[in-house]
């Protein structure tokens, strides 16, 4: 029933829905729209990896993905904080919508 009523509540059309707090909109995306976009978060990350692999010279974790791509969004957000304005809503989901796939992972969900 919440993840329904998180559904129907997330944003549209890139705008935020003030309804819902950071956290439900970014339970929404990892359970929702990404997981049927992306599929199962350790295979879509352990993909990601494979892929990094001969880049970087060994091999990445999916929870490796994960942390690189928390640190992507990290650096974006001090990029907005450097240039005075605020962190925008949409990089703090995606910092919440990374940790929650680390979880994912660990659960093997």
């Amino acid at each position: 029933m919440i993840q329904k009523d998180i559904e129907q509540n997330s944003s549209v059309m890139g705008q935020a829905n003030p309804s819902i707090n950071i956290l439900q909109e970014a339970q929404s995306l990892i359970y929702g729209d990404r997981q049927e976009q992306y599929g199962n978060a350790q295979r879509n990350f352990g993909d990601i990896g494979k892929l990094w692999e001969p880049i970087l010279g060994k091999a990445v974790s999916p929870e490796e993905v994960a942390l690189c791509l928390l640190q992507l969004k990290v650096a974006r957000a001090l990029n907005d904080t450097r240039l005075e304005r605020p962190i925008k809503r949409d990089t703090i989901v995606d910092l919440a919508g990374y940790a929650g796939c680390i979880e994912k992972i660990q659960n093997g969900v």
